[in-house]
């Protein structure tokens, strides 16, 4: 029996009599939790239709919750202890494949059986929060989208009763204000906005949504259905207040510049960007945002000073060089060269400043900016030092010669003996250097001959 039981049941199984067999099938589900899901999603597939009640699918989600697996503490993942918690990964499958059969139900013509699994499992991600944390790469994201999906799609439903609708929404306001759903991407703010406009009127809606912004619970997605809201009662004037106040968020003040610009709005739009800049709203390229009204006013004066901002204040500012310079009458580059110069002394690097004193042949700023850098040395030296005069070449070459020697100095273990010889290396192609690169690697034999592993990195050379 214990060889071929395949074949004891495909013998055996057609006497059993229906009554014992559920039985038993009963038992092992009861004793089993995990054939108690898979036996329910077996029944709901076959027998589904005939079911009208929700609270099998509110059971079925429990059981979900109900799946374990053992679990393991500390940085030694074979070592296991008898501790068990919630099978995140069976978990997220199952409830994947309860919301498409949910959805079935809803385009059969029975929402009722919808919204309270859903629910449940909320409820229940709130409960096993501890196991939800412990648990550092776990991932139910698919499964909350789909539950959100869903939702929506059964607020949109005609035959579900607005009062259910409404009921519905303040349940899930009091769950997505718990721990668990700062984690999990569901029941998120756009999700909690889509589902207001679907269970209230426009004029309940609004309501609601002062009352909420007077209570201090705003967020992204309310003001933009705060402002979409006042405009469809014609009241602009309090939509711009909103938006002024607002102005934090970039997608509102995005969206504003946006409206403006198809209204041919320019100068509205730049009294904005003034009004976000002097209150450090918005983000970095606040300036970058100004570019395409004053391009459209032709504003020469304006645009340049833009330009310059963004050169001197982006990371990738760089490209904007070109710009600022194209765009400067020949005669008038001079003066604002000073300009750049003096403020990017004072915000940027000294890498940044390079470049420009390279486009610009500035070689004594160059030299300067060699000199007074403290980090990449060796790499400047490669990038700028041919462009340089020879009477700067002997300074230069010091003082890569002395962060190349005080690296060597500190390096300790085979790694860091690697890297000094590699700098050695792309030290002694530099013009005139390679008499130095010569010296240092004789001293640091002498000083090092007790080390082997550098006097064999050293060897490399």
């Amino acid at each position: 029996m214990n060889n071929k039981p395949d074949g004891v049941i495909t013998e055996l199984l057609p006497l059993a009599e229906g009554e014992e067999l559920r039985e038993f099938v009963q038992q092992q589900a009861d004793a089993d939790v995990s054939f108690a899901v898979k036996l329910s999603q077996w029944l709901t597939k076959q027998y589904g239709a005939f079911i009208t009640e929700s609270s099998v699918y509110v059971d079925e989600v429990r059981r979900l919750f109900g799946l374990t697996e053992s679990k393991y503490r500390g940085n030694n993942r074979w070592r296991h202890y008898d501790d068990y918690g919630v099978d995140w990964i069976r978990l997220e499958e199952g409830m994947v494949q309860l919301v498409v059969t949910l959805r079935e139900k809803l385009q059969a013509g029975m929402p009722t059986v919808v919204a309270a699994p859903i629910v449940e499992f909320y409820r229940l991600l709130k409960e096993h929060i501890d196991d939800f944390y412990a648990e550092h790469e776990v991932d139910i994201n698919q499964a909350a989208q789909a539950c959100d999906a869903l939702l929506l799609e059964w607020a949109e439903h005609p035959d579900v009763p607005v009062q259910e609708k409404r009921a519905l929404y303040d349940t899930l306001q009091v769950l997505a204000k718990s721990e668990i759903m700062e984690y999990v991407e569901g029941l998120t703010d756009a999700f909690f906005m889509s589902y207001l406009t679907r269970t209230q009127s426009p004029e309940e809606a609004l309501n609601t949504i002062e009352r909420l912004t007077a209570e201090g619970q705003v967020c992204e997605e309310l003001v933009h259905k705060h402002i979409s809201l006042l405009r469809q009662f014609g009241r602009a004037a309090e939509a711009q207040a909103v938006i002024r106040c607002n102005l934090r968020y970039r997608s509102v003040l995005d969206a504003e510049l946006n409206r403006l610009y198809e209204l041919h709005d320019d100068y509205a739009a730049l009294n904005l960007l003034d009004l976000a800049s002097a209150h450090r709203c918005g983000n970095a390229d606040i300036e970058e945002r100004r570019i395409r009204f004053l391009l459209r006013l032709n504003d020469t004066q304006k645009l340049i000073e833009a330009y310059r901002h963004i050169m001197l204040n982006q990371w990738n500012g760089f490209d904007y060089y070109p710009k600022l310079k194209a765009l400067v009458p020949p005669a008038e580059w001079p003066e604002q060269y000073k300009l750049v110069v003096a403020e990017g002394c004072e915000k940027c690097s000294m890498e940044f400043m390079a470049r420009i004193y390279a486009e610009e042949h500035d070689y004594p700023m160059l030299y300067k900016a060699i000199m007074a850098t403290r980090y990449n040395v060796l790499q400047m030296l490669q990038q700028y030092m041919a462009l340089l005069p020879e009477e700067y070449h002997e300074k230069l070459l010091q003082k890569g010669y002395n962060e190349i020697d005080n690296e060597a100095h500190r390096a300790d273990k085979r790694s860091e003996y690697a890297s000094v010889v590699t700098k050695i290396r792309r030290f002694s192609t530099l013009p005139g250097a390679k008499i130095l690169a010569d010296v240092m690697v004789t001293n640091l034999r002498v000083a090092y001959m007790r080390r082997p592993a550098y006097i064999d990195e050293l060897n490399k050379l």
